[in-house]
């Protein structure tokens, strides 16, 4: 979506019409609605609207307000978003389930991260080092060198290619996002991984100006220069997959927190005992911790009663009929909500009987409910 926002816009640039701009703010909104870094994106490419807008100042003013308006439809409807479900606009950035929330939920293992906060070089070689990661040295290397080149050979019109620059930006807004505590990374295997993807968004300007390097060079060179750029990448991730895919960090990192932690163990053996004996009735669960379960169980969200749909805030005085298996996790939600009532405790010890026990999971069946093979 941001790659194809900038084109967009560097064709607008190229003819500016209406339509051209519209179209351009359209691929910028839904941009700002894919993550977070597109929306100093979309901020900067106003700056960009503005001083490559052909005209007078009315002109200018113009484009800037259609191009502008456009935009800021994704980040208010997000914002509103928030508002709707949860009282606060801002929930998504100081929400418990926000990069700040689920650091202060676990400042005990990530106290460490604070070495970060406030150190600005520190920040750079750290953001560069996930980048590097995430496509290799050599390739961001080569795309620094092919930066400068692309300046060097762009220099007298670098106005009218100003788009391009925007794919930078996403870089600095996470040098800026760790600078402040808003983000914790790091990308090292050696000592551990931590949300080394940090490094996947600052592919695009890597894949667009490692080739530019051999604008550094001139006539028959630029040939040679071509062919080293290609051996380099060629060599770079051959190296970097030359122990297999699943050794990449990017890789690694999911594949430690998701699929080899024990959290994500138990959610797999609770998830193969509802394959083997699926419910025939409605389950009563809280999918936001243990989400995982209904696809792998083979479940689909239509046959939970989840804190998503109404039917879930109104079990206040008993375990409904129609629900024939309950699953919970110690001290989630719904744990919590059984412990909590009389009715429910009752219920749930009168009219069910524990299945399976997994770690902090445990899976009630109804008494006499029959399950399918």
């Amino acid at each position: 979506s941001l790659v194809t926002a900038v084109y967009l816009l560097q064709r607008w640039v190229s003819e500016q019409t209406t339509k051209r701009l519209a179209v351009a703010a359209v691929a910028m909104t839904v941009a700002t609605l894919a993550r977070y870094e597109a929306w100093p994106v979309a901020s900067f490419s106003i700056l960009i609207v503005a001083l490559t807008s052909a005209g007078d100042w009315k002109a200018k003013l113009r484009n800037c307000a259609l191009f502008s308006g456009l935009v800021a439809t994704g980040p208010i409807y997000w914002l509103w978003h928030n508002w709707a479900i949860y009282g606060n606009a801002l929930e998504f950035l100081t929400g418990p389930n926000s990069a700040r929330g689920i650091y202060l939920q676990n400042r005990a293992n990530l106290g460490w991260t604070t070495m970060f906060v406030g150190h600005a070089t520190l920040d750079i070689l750290t953001m560069a080092a996930a980048a590097a990661v995430c496509a290799g040295p050599f390739v961001l290397l080569l795309s620094a060198g092919g930066f400068g080149g692309w300046v060097i050979a762009r220099r007298r019109d670098l106005l009218k290619n100003s788009p391009v620059v925007l794919l930078m930006v996403p870089f600095f807004f996470h040098v800026f996002s760790l600078y402040r505590g808003e983000i914790q990374v790091f990308p090292l295997s050696a000592f551990g991984l931590l949300n080394v993807r940090y490094g996947l968004p600052h592919l695009l300007a890597m894949a667009l100006f490692a080739p530019a390097a051999i604008f550094l060079f001139k006539n028959s060179a630029r040939r040679w220069a071509a062919l080293a750029a290609c051996v380099i990448v060629a060599a770079q991730y051959g190296y970097l997959v030359s122990e297999g895919p699943s050794q990449l960090a990017v890789y690694q990192e999911g594949y430690r927190n998701g699929v080899n932690s024990r959290a994500a163990r138990e959610h797999s053996q609770i998830a193969a005992f509802l394959r083997a004996n699926p419910p025939r009735q409605f389950i009563l669960m809280h999918t936001g911790a243990l989400g995982p379960v209904v696809s792998q169980g083979g479940l689909s969200f239509s046959e939970v009663i989840h804190e998503g749909t109404l039917r879930w805030h109104r079990v206040d005085d008993g375990i409904p009929a129609d629900i024939g298996t309950v699953i919970t996790q110690q001290d989630d939600p719904l744990d919590v909500r059984l412990r909590g009532s009389s009715a429910l405790t009752r219920d749930l010890a009168t009219s069910f009987q524990e299945e399976l026990s997994v770690g902090n999971i445990r899976v009630f069946g109804r008494k006499g409910a029959r399950k399918g093979n």
